[in-house]
């Protein structure tokens, strides 16, 4: 007698297991080939569990994209030879929101600033405000001329107005064409300013 109802049992099982989940598993539309249509269960149960081919749902159904493709042999290859993200050089944002030349530095903000200073100006100082999301080092360089005579190396704390300086003895103080640069700890320029001895 159970060989009689074995089958049946499994069939009426599959139906209602089947059919309770059917509302949440993901049907493709004819219409737009490669997108699953979800639904929604209503929260009234069916009056009647005839289905009606040409019956409009009261369900609303949003799009949603297909999962990705799974992975084939050749991307695990790729993935394989990819570094981890903890050993990638992700560089840091460093940004400078002010950069000038002053010929002193009161309680840390600059005091006449510009960019033509006389020969009798004894230092020049360049005075900048760093932001940077974590701390790092920043070099400013120094030219006369078109020639590097000065590097120096600033630790910047992580802030989003970091105020930091560096000087320039101007002896001798011969008439020419000055440059500052700010440099990244990788070397990458930041900003530079030009000026003049005369």
């Amino acid at each position: 007698m159970l060989k009689l109802f074995t089958p049946l049992l499994i069939a009426v099982f599959s139906l209602c297991f089947v059919g309770s989940f059917a509302s949440a598993a993901p049907t493709l539309d004819d219409a737009n080939p490669g997108e699953a249509i979800f639904t929604a269960q209503s929260d009234t149960t069916p009056q009647s569990t005839a289905v009606d081919a040409d019956a409009e749902a009261d369900v609303e159904t949003e799009a949603v994209p297909l999962p990705p493709e799974p992975m084939t042999s050749e991307d695990l290859d790729t993935a394989a030879d990819m570094e981890p993200a903890e050993e990638q050089n992700i560089p840091i944002l460093v940004s400078v929101s002010e950069m000038v030349i002053a010929t002193n530095i009161v309680e840390r903000e600059p005091v006449e600033t510009g960019t033509l200073f006389s020969t009798d100006t004894p230092r020049l100082f360049c005075h900048s405000r760093i932001v940077s999301p974590e701390p790092t080092t920043i070099t400013h360089v120094w030219y006369r001329d078109g020639e590097r005579v000065a590097e120096v190396p600033l630790t910047i704390g992580a802030s989003a107005s970091w105020r930091t300086w560096s000087s320039k003895a101007m002896s001798p103080a011969l008439p020419a064409p000055w440059r500052v640069e700010i440099l990244a700890e990788d070397g990458t320029l930041l900003a530079q300013t030009d000026f003049s001895v005369e």
